[in-house]
């Protein structure tokens, strides 16, 4: 998430020519949640020292919605391992209310 507010930055700064003053990244991401998958997990040769693999899914949320939005059209698409693109949308609170 560190790239992405980076990459916002870099953004703006080339929309206004102008250096953009954010807060500190860590004020700008107030949380980031990686689903964790029990099931499959790698065993360390030499430590053996066992680590879940991730089940595919995270959420982050941002302080500020511009941040968000840029985040979502950042990383959609994006190949970061593999063949597969990552698949970013915004979370529902509630999806009956679609």
């Amino acid at each position: 998430m560190v790239a992405v507010i980076e990459a916002y930055r870099e953004d703006q700064e080339q929309e206004t020519e102008n250096p953009v003053k954010l807060p500190k990244i860590k004020s700008l991401i107030k949380q980031v949640k990686v689903l964790k998958d029990v099931d499959k997990t790698f065993v360390h040769p030499e430590t053996q020292e066992v680590t879940n693999f991730s089940s595919g899914l995270a959420f982050a949320e941002f302080s500020e919605a511009a941040i968000s939005l840029f985040a979502v059209r950042y990383l959609n698409n994006m190949q970061l391992a593999g063949n597969r693109p990552l698949i970013v949308d915004f979370a529902l609170d509630d999806a009956r209310k679609v």
